[in-house]
């Protein structure tokens, strides 16, 4: 069994820049692996950004404000500031239920509930 077969960083020979191709110098494999697939990505986007086309604006963009899109969007604004005030009031109610229930019915103290215990004379 080869010693390095346990190990995922061994050593690989590298050619170019300067170094002969008998010398070995080392290298990660999982690390190379995750610089290759980062350069990829990198690429891919700025791929992506230099090809992009300008983009076509919408109604509410425009200014024509009375049309049926412009009517859509601020339905859907409205209803989730619909959603978001009612979970927020819901939180602020139970705040206010756990204040007041606390208020209402607090806890005994420790000495009160136990009965001190009296060491007993042989």
């Amino acid at each position: 069994m080869n010693r390095h077969s346990a190990n995922p960083c061994q050593r690989l020979p590298v050619a170019g820049r300067g170094v002969p191709l008998n010398q070995t110098a080392p290298i990660c494999r999982p690390q190379a692996r995750r610089l290759r697939a980062a350069v990829t990505a990198l690429a891919a986007l700025a791929l992506l950004l230099l090809c992009a086309m300008d983009a076509s604006a919408c109604a509410a963009c425009f200014g024509k404000s009375d049309s049926k899109l412009a009517e859509g969007m601020n339905a859907g604004i409205f209803a989730l500031m619909g959603v978001i005030g009612s979970v927020l009031f819901a939180i602020a109610g139970f705040f206010f239920y756990i204040i007041r229930r606390a208020a209402t019915h607090p806890l005994p103290i420790p000495s009160e509930t136990f009965s001190p215990v009296e060491p007993s004379n042989p």
